[in-house]
């Protein structure tokens, strides 16, 4: 069992501490940053050369209020990646951390583990960013994306959907925590949201269920959002600032019950088999 650390309050220096620790880390293997950089351009050309081979943008065009197909998928793509990035980040974080045999002594140090998952979503949001800028520079300069106004209300849409997200992310965490599995869990999220989402196509032609479900995650907001926002294709609920208001509350709601729900799990790990089991 874990000794019980009594909680010194939320530090920003232990928090940069975390973040600065994961980026040391990862700037040692370069090769994750090129891999995650093409899987953004992957993730956009496979429904694009799909698209391109059955030929016709007439009923796509219905649907989302643009003829832009490439460029439609291409913001769905980076949309995802920011997404994705936490989620990935979080729960493989958790699994490495268990199998190498030093997740206990992170609860061993003087800070809550609070500040540790701060740092952890905290770079995570920072490498996703850093992916998705080439990318979204190859889509403004070869497939017609507007370079105007809509961009940088495009980007208050990814940067204020990180937060729920991260949200989002604790809560994968405790899975991976109570467990003990990251890929499986991770891979199938990956594209049960991607699908939900409407990286793929527009959330409005799902059966009513499965739209109600889509409208329940943070990520449809901010992917359509993004997309409104860039091309000037209707938001979900007609105006910006009504979409950006739903992503807010998200931002109250996610991350409050991501701390929720982790801290049970983490809770009950401690009480039964402890956090340093494999």
């Amino acid at each position: 069992m874990i000794p019980s650390i009594p909680d010194v309050g939320f530090s920003p220096i232990a928090v940069f501490a975390a973040f600065r620790t994961r980026m040391k880390e990862s700037t040692r293997y370069r090769g994750y940053w090129v891999s995650d950089i093409m899987f953004t351009f992957l993730v956009a050309s496979l429904p694009i050369l799909i698209g391109r081979g059955i030929g016709s943008t007439d009923v796509f065009g219905q649907f989302t209020g643009t003829l832009n197909f490439p460029g439609y998928m291409l913001l769905g793509a980076c949309a995802f990646m920011v997404i994705d990035a936490p989620l990935w980040q979080m729960g493989f974080w958790f699994r490495r951390e268990q199998m190498i045999g030093t997740l206990q002594s992170i609860y061993l140090v003087p800070n809550t583990s609070t500040e540790v998952l701060a740092g952890i979503c905290l770079f995570s949001c920072f490498r996703s960013f850093i992916i998705i800028a080439i990318p979204l520079a190859t889509g403004f300069l070869f497939l017609d994306l507007p370079l105007g106004e809509g961009v940088l209300l495009g980007m208050a849409f990814l940067l204020v959907g990180s937060i729920p997200v991260c949200g989002m992310s604790l809560m994968v965490g405790a899975i991976v925590l109570r467990v003990k599995e990251a890929g499986g869990i991770i891979m199938t999220l990956q594209m049960a949201l991607g699908l939900l989402m409407g990286m793929y196509c527009q959330v409005t032609i799902f059966p009513l269920a499965v739209r109600a479900i889509s409208y329940c995650l943070p990520m449809t907001w901010i992917t359509s959002g993004v997309r409104a926002s860039v091309m000037g294709i209707p938001y979900l609920l007609g105006a910006w600032y009504l979409d950006l208001l739903i992503v807010l509350i998200f931002c109250l709601i996610m991350p409050i019950a991501g701390l929720c729900l982790f801290r049970a799990v983490e809770r009950s790990v401690k009480r039964r088999e402890g956090v340093s089991l494999f």
